[in-house]
Formats: C-alpha cells, sequence, structure tokens
C-alpha cells in the first residue's frame, strides 16, 4: 500500500493528465500483475502450521463446511462478519475512496494528497508491531472497542477537512489510519480465534470476502454516487453507523488475550 502511495505520488509529478490518461493508469496495474504473480509463488512455497497438518484429513471430511460454519459457529459468523464490515469500509474508505473524491469532489491536488497517503502509509506500518504488542498484553477486545469507537465518533468532523491543502489531508489519514491499525494488527489472530482449525480456513475466507465485497468493493461507488448526488456528507455517516454496529457486536466477543487456537 505504501508503494502504491508512493508510485502514485511520482506518476502525478512526472506525467501530465494526457500522459496519464493515455498509458500511465496501465503502469501500477503492470506492476501490481507482477507482483501477484510473485506473491502466488511465495504463498505455493510456504509450509503449513502443525495444526493444518494434523486437521487436514478432519476437514476433507465435512460435509458442506459452509453451510456447517452457520450450523455450529453462527455467533462466529455474525461477530466475523460486523467487524469485517468495519475494517473494509476503514480500508477503501482510506486506502481507496478518498483520493479520488478528495481530488474530483473536494478540489485537492492530487500530488498532495498522494504524499499525504504514503506518509500516512509509512507510519501505518509502523505502528502495526506496538499495537500488536499492545493487544498481547490488555487484550484484543479493549482495543477493537476503542478502534470502533472513535471511528464512529470521529470519522465525520474528519470528512470536513478534506479537501485542498496537505496539511489537512495529513491529518484525515493520519487519524483515519492511525486508528485503524487497532484493528490491523490483530486481524489474523482475531479473527483465526473465532474458528477451530478444519474450519478456519473457509470460516474466514468465505465470511469475510463476501462482507469485504458488499461493503468494501462498493464504498469507491457509494461515495461517487451520493457525491454526483451532492450528499457526499451521508458517506462519512455512513461508515459510523458501521462503527457503531461493530462496536455492539465487538461486545460479544470473547477475549482469547494468551489462550492457544483451538
Amino acid at each position: 500500500m505504501l508503494i502504491a502511495s508512493l508510485l502514485g505520488a511520482l506518476l502525478t509529478a512526472v506525467l501530465t493528465k494526457e500522459e496519464l490518461a493515455a498509458y500511465g493508469w496501465r503502469i501500477p496495474f503492470i506492476i501490481g500483475g507482477v507482483l501477484g504473480i510473485v506473491g502466488l509463488w511465495l504463498r505455493r512455497a510456504m509450509p503449513e502450521t502443525d495444526q493444518f497438518e494434523e486437521n487436514k484429513a478432519k476437514a476433507k471430511e465435512l460435509k458442506n463446511p459452509l453451510r456447517t460454519t452457520l450450523r455450529e459457529h453462527p455467533k462466529a459468523v455474525g461477530q466475523l462478519v460486523a467487524f469485517t464490515l468495519l475494517s473494509t469500509l476503514c480500508y477503501y474508505t482510506f486506502f481507496s475512496a478518498l483520493t479520488p473524491y478528495a481530488v474530483t469532489s473536494r478540489g485537492a491536488d492530487a500530488g498532495e494528497v498522494f504524499w499525504a497517503l504514503s506518509i500516512a502509509t509509512a507510519i501505518f506500518v509502523a505502528l502495526q508491531y506496538p499495537m500488536g504488542a499492545l493487544s498481547d498484553r490488555y487484550g484484543r477486545k479493549p482495543q477493537l472497542l476503542g478502534w470502533s469507537a472513535a471511528t464512529a465518533v470521529l470519522i465525520v468532523p474528519l470528512s470536513a477537512l478534506i479537501g485542498p491543502g496537505f496539511w489537512n489531508m495529513l491529518v484525515v489519514f493520519v487519524v483515519g489510519l492511525g486508528l485503524y491499525t487497532a484493528m490491523t494488527s490483530i486481524a489474523p489472530a482475531i479473527m483465526s480465534e473465532l474458528f477451530p482449525t478444519e474450519l478456519r480456513g473457509l470460516g474466514i475466507g468465505a465470511w469475510y470476502n463476501l462482507t469485504v465485497a458488499t461493503f468494501g468493493g462498493t464504498a469507491p461507488l457509494v461515495i461517487q454516487s451520493l457525491s454526483a448526488a451532492g450528499l457526499s456528507q451521508l458517506f462519512f455517516w455512513y461508515v459510523a453507523a458501521g462503527a457503531l454496529i461493530a462496536f455492539a457486536v465487538i461486545f460479544t466477543l470473547p477475549e482469547t488475550r494468551g489462550e492457544v487456537l483451538r
């Protein structure tokens, strides 16, 4: 993500709008395609965990595994969907939707937006480690509650800062992504701790990605449609509503700090 935002800053700095429209937009896609192949190669070469190997045969014997997650672990499915709803809205809002929205709807300079996003993303990367350590010390649940509550309260006021000015955009991205690290730093742990090994891959993969496609994948379209209708502010209330839903459901999560995976 940091490389992507830096690449955006570089391309807007060295290419004209005409050059970007003619061929410059293809450059990130080519780089992303190559990295996708590298990622696939890395993934295929990685050894599986001992738990996976021990439960592989049991997992193969499962019939209708997606239905099994709903029948045997409905609470876990609901919890995963609820906090993923907010997580994916945060991701697509700050890493995807805000950049074109700030430039086309609020008159921000594209180069300034990309540089603000790049600095905020570097801070986002650095914060993963202390936030992960914080969760190991004080727990997953308090951290997720703080993230969802702060997002619910701050997302609408932050939206007022979106527009021309590097510092305005830097504040928006740093605050938004800084809060988001409370989730991203522990996302693999909190999701894995919801399901037993034989259902973990499907339980996370299916319901997580359905939620991301439904709420995250549509976020740029929603903000563009609302902007075209002169109702762009409703999008940030939409994110705040998602944060309130996540906050309520996170209360039902068990505290799993220090526990061994099932």
